[in-house]
């Protein structure tokens, strides 16, 4: 049994776009570890992306759990058969 994941995004003021990426695998790899499903991680990764894209540096100084938190309850995920 196989299906696929789609993670939305949540707009956000976009000032740079460096360690968007790495800001994705590492929430994700966060959710993971903190023994959350894969559906849940996903709306982690998406989060800290958002989260480092509307700073100016690669990591962002805004980066924290409560932030990652708000943010994560706000992303709509959809699981497609």
């Amino acid at each position: 049994h196989s299906h696929f994941i789609h993670t939305g995004i949540k707009k956000v003021p976009v000032v740079n776009t460096n360690g968007a990426g790495d800001s994705f695998l590492s929430g994700f790899a966060y959710g993971i570890a903190s023994g959350e499903s894969i559906t849940r991680s996903l709306t982690y990764a998406s989060a800290s992306s958002c989260i480092t894209v509307m700073g100016e540096n690669t990591v962002s100084e805004r980066m924290e759990g409560s932030l990652l938190e708000k943010l994560s309850k706000e992303i709509e995920v959809e699981e497609i058969p």
